[in-house]
């Protein structure tokens, strides 16, 4: 029995010796090489994700440059930091050198329902066309650029409100403002309604005053950047993390966690695009709707 057991761990280590060197074969004799830093089988580059994602290839360019490689997995990612490398990439002529965002077969996009649909990751090039020509024709209107220049104006000023009344002393986390900021604007441009995040965060902070505004809305807003940055996250996570890492016990209750948060956010949209459909179906014929994107969108082929 133990000459059976140790012929069995002799097998597999041969295999994954042989697994290892035909990894580290393909990886050195690989296409077009660019400097990065060299991956781990199966995991890739993963290990060296201490810190933000956001950083990590702040981090890399000092490094490698501007334009270098990374492995998540067995998938070979590069990135392009150069403004005069991304020009040639999201140049609008016909000599553009865009060919496609991502591989056609990305099973993670398809899992979250992110792949062929709307403008970034749409690989049908009659549908990206539509949605295209369809975005490009809303948000170009006069009146659009109007309200949403108003929109920007009354969001920054809510927010310098709050900062007087915090008072010079008070020490501002300004990437916590901005995100809240961002998201307020983002929300009033698109639906014409407040988001109240700015309002929760000045709550959270402010150890006196209080914005008075209802606690459904300030949870259902916090609940909503909890979702926005779930569906931030999933376009990285899903996008670039094989499966088998997806499903890996340490991972496997991150990924349901992610799904659950997008679900939510999902029906949350489709719940304020079926409330705004109805409030346009009562607005009296003689009634100017509101120029935000939703009301654009919904109202495109009857303007």
């Amino acid at each position: 029995m133990l000459h059976v057991y140790n012929d069995l761990v002799s097998i597999i280590g041969i295999l994954i010796i042989i697994y290892i060197s035909h990894f580290y074969f393909k990886y050195f004799t690989r296409e077009n090489p660019l400097p990065g830093p060299i991956p781990l089988p199966l995991v890739g580059n993963i290990f060296l994700l201490r810190e933000d994602i956001g950083e990590w290839p702040n981090r890399l360019q000092k490094i490698y440059g501007d334009f270098y490689e990374t492995y998540v997995g067995p998938r070979r990612i590069v990135w392009l930091c150069g403004e005069d490398l991304i020009h040639k990439i999201v140049d609008s002529s016909s000599h553009s050198n865009f060919h496609e965002l991502t591989a056609p077969d990305n099973e993670g996009l398809k899992e979250v329902e992110l792949l062929n649909s709307g403008v970034i990751f749409n690989l049908n090039y009659k549908s990206w066309e539509f949605y295209r020509r369809f975005y490009s024709r809303s948000i170009l209107k006069p009146s659009f650029i109007i309200q949403a220049t108003d929109s920007i104006q009354e969001v920054f000023n809510e927010m310098d409100n709050y900062w007087e009344q915090l008072g010079e002393d008070f020490i501002l986390d300004f990437p916590f403002w901005t995100k809240r900021f961002f998201l307020d604007t983002i929300f009033l441009i698109a639906t014409s309604k407040p988001a109240y995040s700015l309002a929760s965060y000045y709550n959270s902070v402010s150890p006196d005053k209080k914005v008075h505004v209802s606690e459904n809305n300030l949870k259902e807003s916090d609940t909503f950047i909890l979702g926005i940055n779930a569906f931030v996250t999933s376009l990285i996570y899903f996008l670039m993390l094989p499966k088998y890492l997806r499903e890996f016990p340490g991972l496997r209750s991150f990924t349901r966690d992610l799904k659950e948060r997008l679900n939510w956010l999902r029906n949350n949209v489709r719940g304020i695009i079926k409330e705004r459909r109805e409030e346009i179906e009562r607005t009296p014929e003689n009634q100017e709707l509101t120029h935000d994107i939703l009301t654009m969108f919904l109202t495109i082929n009857t303007s």
